[in-house]
């Protein structure tokens, strides 16, 4: 029974032979660049008679960079950088008494959000691909299916830009 099942499996595998990949003319590479700790730190807190509560955050950035470069040649065609804030933040809470003398009562609680950095890599390369998309239309490296209908890509593209400056 195996035996009769591989032979099988061997006609089938003969009868679907895989085609020759397609040429591809350019190839796109690059990598993370930069991974920035605390580039912002700031909080607040607060205690009134042994009772307060804190709440701290921290920004860190990743940054992305990617280029397009030619198979023919190894020619750069065009290159994009990408960054990607990573937040943290977090809430503290806590009471302190005097219950008699030389003994404190001191309870703390907190809680914290770390962003995913691997997310946030993920986030930083999908938006460094759709950057070198949208600026390749944009020079004519390659052309939108509907050139009409990505005109609304370019300029939402353009005003993002244009806000980060």
């Amino acid at each position: 029974m195996s035996q009769q099942y591989n032979d099988d499996h061997l006609k089938d595998l003969a009868i679907k032979t895989l085609q020759p990949l397609l040429f591809a003319g350019v190839i796109f590479e690059g990598g993370i660049v930069g991974y920035d700790t605390n580039i912002v730190t700031g909080g607040f807190g607060a205690k009134y008679f042994g009772v307060g509560g804190a709440v701290q955050y921290r920004v860190d950035r990743v940054t992305v960079y990617l280029r397009t470069v030619s198979v023919k040649n190894g020619a750069i065609l065009k290159t994009v950088q990408a960054t990607k804030v990573v937040l943290s933040q977090e809430l503290s809470g806590g009471f302190f008494r005097f219950v008699r003398l030389n003994r404190l009562l001191e309870i703390e609680t907190g809680i914290s959000s770390n962003e995913p950095t691997e997310m946030a890599v993920q986030e930083a390369i999908e938006k460094a691909v759709h950057d070198m998309i949208v600026e390749g239309v944009k020079i004519g490296m390659w052309k939108p299916k509907d050139p009409e209908e990505f005109k609304s890509v370019i300029e939402r593209y353009e005003k993002e830009k244009e806000e980060a400056l």
